[in-house]
């Protein structure tokens, strides 16, 4: 009997370690595409905003797979080529004052564009923006 149990498990573990390593091909299939070319093709002033919008997708990618599947958070993390302790900094971030009125704000300014067809720049919207609240915005939030 115990030949028996012990092929089983070993059946069952060969399968997991390659469930695991086709997984793990996928997280770093996700990382490669989400880093290749996208900030290189950008303007020299886009850039800094464009690094940390891939880094997001790569902890949101890494965070889906952890919870997905069996993976531990520290190679993921490796695979990926970003630090555990940046990973846990972003998973335990408080939302800032910017992104909590950004988050008010946003469905207004798709109700103003679906009004109008998206056909509003940014000085028309930050003026419809303006006229439809008690607070005044600049042009910069209505961007958002």
């Amino acid at each position: 009997m115990i030949p028996i149990r012990r092929s089983i498990w070993q059946k069952e573990n060969n399968e997991r370690r390659t469930e695991t390593k086709r997984n793990r091909g996928q997280v770093l299939k996700k990382t490669q595409r989400i880093r290749e070319g996208a900030i290189e093709n950008a303007p020299k002033i886009a850039q800094p905003s464009l690094r940390r919008k891939m880094k997001i997708q790569i902890y949101e990618s890494i965070q889906e797979t952890s919870n997905d599947e069996r993976c531990s958070i520290e190679y993921l993390c490796q695979l990926a080529g970003i630090s555990r302790t940046s990973y846990y900094k972003w998973i335990h971030r408080k939302s800032s004052r910017v992104d909590i009125e950004d988050a008010e704000i946003l469905p207004r300014i798709q109700a103003i564009a679906d009004e109008n067809n998206s056909l509003f720049g940014y000085q028309n919207m930050t003026y419809a923006l303006n006229n439809n609240s008690d607070t005044k915005y600049n042009r910069w939030q209505s961007m958002a």
